[in-house]
C-alpha cells in the first residue's frame, strides 16, 4: 500500500504515498466441472478436495484483482468466496481471498478478521501477514501492522514491500533510526527504487543527521534526472521531510525545475488527517543572492523572512515547527 497521508496503495500510487499493497499472482483456469458449478451457485453442500478448494479461491480472487474497481464484481466475487467456504473445510486460501476482497470493499473489521483467520489455519503466508498489515495502517494502527510486516519479512526475507512498509510503520510510531534501517534494507533489495530512497531522506532528516541527510537528497536527485526508476519517470516535486506535530503536520517538498515563480521548496502544514492544507510556506528563489521565505494564508501576517544564500533545511525546520504551533484546524 503508497495521498501525502500516510498509506500506500501500490506501486503506481501518487507520488506522497507511503504504504504499498501487495497485488498477489493468482493462479486462473482449469478449475473443473464441480468448481465451476460452485461458482455458478449450483453446488453449495458438497465438500470440495483441499486442492480443488485452493484453485476455485486463486480464481474468484484473480477476477476480483481484474475488477477492483467495480463494487458490483467485488460483492459477486465476496458472495462466491462465501459459498466456497461454506462448502470446504477451513482453508488460508479462502480466508486471505476473503480478507482480500473485504478489504477493497471497505469492510476493515471483517478483512482483519479474515486474514487473521488465513494465518491461523495456516500454512503461514508471507502475504497473509503483509496484506493484514496494509489493512492495519490503512486503519491507522501502526503499532499492531508493524509485527505483520515483521513476520512477512521473517516467511519472505525478499519482500522489499514488506521492509518498505515495516519502515513507515516504524516512522508512524517515532522510531526514525528503525524506519531508517528497514528502508535501507529495502534499498538493498531496490537500489534504484525513488520512493525507498527519498524515505531514507526522510529518516536522516527527522533523526537530525544532517550531513547524511544532504548526500541523500543529492541522491535523490540524481536517480531522478537519471530517470533510473521508471515508475518516478514524470516527478517533478518530491517530499524531502514530514514532520508529525500534536496538532497537524508538516510536509517539505523539493521543486526539481523552479518555473517563473522561482520556487524551490514548498512546505504544507495540514491537518493531522492530511486532508486540509491550513498553511503553505514557500522558500522562493529571486536571484542568486536572495532567497525569501514566505508564509500565504491565515499566518501571513508573519513578515517574510530573506537570505542572501539558499538557506539549510537544519535552521528553518525549527522556524517551520514554531509556525506550525501556531495554527489550529478550522472548526467542522
Amino acid at each position: 500500500m503508497r495521498p501525502e497521508k500516510e498509506l500506500a496503495l501500490a506501486r503506481g500510487g501518487r507520488e506522497g504515498e507511503n504504504v504499498r499493497v501487495n497485488r498477489p499472482a493468482c493462479l486462473s483456469g482449469g478449475i473443473g466441472k464441480r468448481i465451476a458449478l460452485l461458482l455458478a451457485g449450483l453446488l453449495t453442500t458438497i465438500p470440495l478436495p483441499a486442492q480443488n478448494t485452493e484453485t476455485a479461491a486463486r480464481t474468484i480472487l484473480d477476477q476480483a484483482i481484474k475488477h477492483e474497481d467495480d463494487r458490483a464484481q467485488l460483492e459477486q466475487a465476496l458472495g462466491n468466496i462465501d459459498g466456497l467456504a461454506a462448502a470446504s473445510a477451513p482453508n488460508a486460501i479462502v480466508q486471505y481471498t476473503r480478507g482480500w476482497i473485504l478489504s477493497h470493499l471497505g469492510q476493515v473489521d471483517p478483512a482483519i478478521a479474515a486474514y487473521r483467520r488465513a494465518i491461523e489455519i495456516g500454512p503461514p503466508l508471507a502475504d497473509a501477514h503483509f496484506n493484514l498489515g496494509v489493512v492495519l495502517s490503512g486503519a491507522k494502527r501502526p503499532a499492531e501492522a508493524l509485527p505483520e510486516y515483521e513476520e512477512a519479512l521473517r516467511l519472505d526475507p525478499q519482500n522489499a514491500d514488506a521492509a518498505y512498509n515495516a519502515g513507515q510503520a516504524n516512522y508512524d510510531l517515532g522510531r526514525y533510526g528503525a524506519a531508517l534501517a528497514k528502508w535501507r534494507l529495502a534499498q538493498k533489495q531496490t537500489p534504484n527504487d525513488f520512493s525507498v530512497a527519498r524515505k531514507i531522506l526522510q529518516s536522516l532528516n527527522a533523526l537530525g543527521m544532517w550531513e547524511e541527510a544532504a548526500a541523500a537528497r543529492d541522491a535523490v536527485r540524481l536517480l531522478l534526472h537519471e530517470k533510473r526508476d521508471p515508475a518516478a519517470a514524470n516527478v517533478r516535486i518530491f517530499c524531502f521531510d514530514q514532520v508529525p506535530m500534536p496538532r497537524n503536520r508538516i510536509f517539505a517538498y523539493e521543486v526539481l525545475d523552479p518555473g517563473a515563480d522561482g520556487i524551490i521548496w514548498s512546505i504544507k502544514i495540514t491537518t493531522l488527517d492530511q486532508k486540509t492544507v491550513l498553511e503553505e510556506i514557500q522558500l522562493v528563489q529571486e536571484t542568486e543572492t536572495r532567497h525569501i521565505l514566505r508564509v500565504k494564508g491565515p499566518i501571513g501576517r508573519i513578515s517574510p523572512r530573506e537570505f542572501a544564500d539558499r538557506p539549510a533545511w537544519r535552521d528553518l525546520r525549527p522556524v517551520v515547527r514554531q509556525w506550525a504551533e501556531q495554527l489550529v484546524a478550522p472548526a467542522k
